[in-house]
This record gives C-alpha cells, structure tokens and sequence, in this order.
C-alpha cells in the first residue's frame, strides 16, 4: 500500500474510532436491549424483523439473533510496477461483524440479552 492509502486508511480509522467514541453507543445499545426484558419475542420481531437466526440453547429457551456486517469503508486498489509487468491489488472492504441476541424462555418472553460490535 502506498503512502497515499496508509493516509487514508489512518484518517478513515481516526474518524470511525472518534464517531464510536463521541457517540456513547455502549450504554445506549445496552438500553435499547434491556428495554425489551420482559417482552415478548414477537414484539421484537415487529420491531427489528426476521431475526439472521434461531436456535434451542437448553431447558425450553431459544436463541434468536440479528447478525449483520458493518461496512466501514474500503482501501483503494493499486497498480505496481515490477519491470516489464505489473500487478494490482484488489482494494479491500473494512467492516466487522455485529450481532444482538435475545434469549427467551418456553413462553418466548425476553429473559436476557447480549450484543457484540456497535
């Protein structure tokens, strides 16, 4: 990579982390989850939709999870000379992975909740 795309990657990098920062997303990921103990798994669904997936996690409760990636942006893709040839290197996308999981009980009432990636 170039001195240009290490620029712009360190610039793109300083901007996301100072947006994650600044906005506090933590606690209010944290609210939004817990907002919903209690409730049933329906009214979630209506909420955020089909969850990605499902799935029994033992004594009658069930899994279900929004997963999603975060695209973040992309490197550029560059050309390098090598003599009489050259060759180029595809840009890449930079992003993370996120999911929220709600677990229910038998009822499919709310009981816990995780998150992983703003």
């Amino acid at each position: 990579m170039g001195t240009r795309g290490r620029k712009r990657l360190a610039w793109l990098t300083a901007l996301v982390v100072g947006l994650v920062v600044l906005a506090g997303c933590p606690h209010k990921i944290d609210s939004a989850m817990q907002s919903w103990v209690g409730h049933d798994i329906g009214e979630v669904m209506a909420a955020w939709g089909a969850p990605s997936s499902s799935y029994p996690v033992g004594a009658g409760r069930t899994a279900y999870v929004w997963g999603s990636f975060v695209n973040t942006g992309s490197t550029p893709g560059y050309v390098q000379a090598h003599g009489n040839y050259a060759t180029y290197t595809q840009g890449q996308t930079m992003g993370y992975q996120r999911s929220r999981v709600f677990i229910c009980d038998a009822s499919g009432r709310v009981i816990s909740w995780s998150w992983r990636g703003l």
